[in-house]
C-alpha cells in the first residue's frame, strides 16, 4: 500500500489508508503530482469551492478541504471507494463543508447544473492511455462547459496520461499543460 498523506493545511500529515489493491487497482495521484497541483492553486483555498469529479481515494478533495476550501464536493462512482471516502471523512473533526456523492460523473454534472458554480473542478477519470485526442476528456469538458458549473473566473484541471492530447472545448480554453512523467495536468479556464 502506497502512503497517501495530506500535504498542508488543517489536516497536514494525516494519512489516508487507501489500498488500491483492495479497491479495484484504482490509479492514485502521486504525491509529487498532488504537490504540483496545489502549488499552482495555492497554500490556502479559503473562500474557494472545489469539486473532485472522480474521487478515487478522496485525497485531492481532502487536500482542498484541509486548505480551507468550502464547500468541497467529492464524487466517486464506485460504491466501495465511495464508502471508504465517507468512512475517512467521518474521522475528520470538522468536515461540515464536505459533500459526498456516489454518482456517474456526467450525471452529477447535469444534476448540479443551475444549482452550483465552483471555483475549481478536478477531473481524473480512469486513464485512457492512448496517444492523441481522447473522447472521454472532450466529452467531459463539453458537459462541464454547457452545465456552467464552473465560475467565470474558475479553473478546470484534468489529470491525464501524458500521451493524450487535449484541446479547447466550447468556452473552456486550454491554458497550460504540465508534465510529470507519465501523468500530466492540463488547466482550462472559461473564455472571457
Amino acid at each position: 500500500m502506497r502512503t497517501i498523506s495530506i500535504i498542508a493545511g488543517e489536516y497536514r500529515g494525516r494519512s489516508i489508508p487507501f489500498s488500491n489493491k483492495k479497491y479495484g487497482n484504482a490509479d492514485i495521484t502521486q504525491q509529487k503530482v498532488k504537490g504540483a497541483l496545489f502549488s499552482k492553486l495555492g497554500e490556502s483555498l479559503h473562500g474557494s469551492s472545489f469539486l473532485d469529479l472522480y474521487g478515487g481515494s478522496g485525497q485531492i478533495g481532502f487536500e482542498a478541504l484541509s486548505r480551507g476550501a468550502d464547500p468541497v464536493i467529492i464524487n466517486e462512482e464506485d460504491r466501495a471507494r465511495f464508502h471508504f471516502i465517507r468512512s475517512f471523512a467521518s474521522e475528520l473533526p470538522a468536515s461540515s463543508g464536505l459533500r459526498l456523492f456516489n454518482r456517474d460523473a456526467l450525471s452529477l454534472v447535469g444534476e448540479l447544473s443551475g444549482s452550483l458554480a465552483v471555483d475549481y473542478i478536478f477531473i481524473d477519470p480512469p486513464y485512457s492511455k492512448g496517444r492523441g485526442m481522447t473522447d472521454i476528456y472532450t466529452d467531459l469538458l463539453y458537459r462541464v462547459d454547457s452545465s456552467q458549473i464552473v465560475q467565470k473566473t474558475g479553473l478546470v484541471i484534468i489529470q491525464h496520461y501524458s500521451g493524450n492530447v487535449l484541446g479547447n472545448a466550447g468556452r473552456l480554453i486550454l491554458r497550460e499543460t504540465r508534465r510529470y512523467g507519465s501523468s500530466s495536468l492540463s488547466f482550462f479556464t472559461p473564455a472571457d
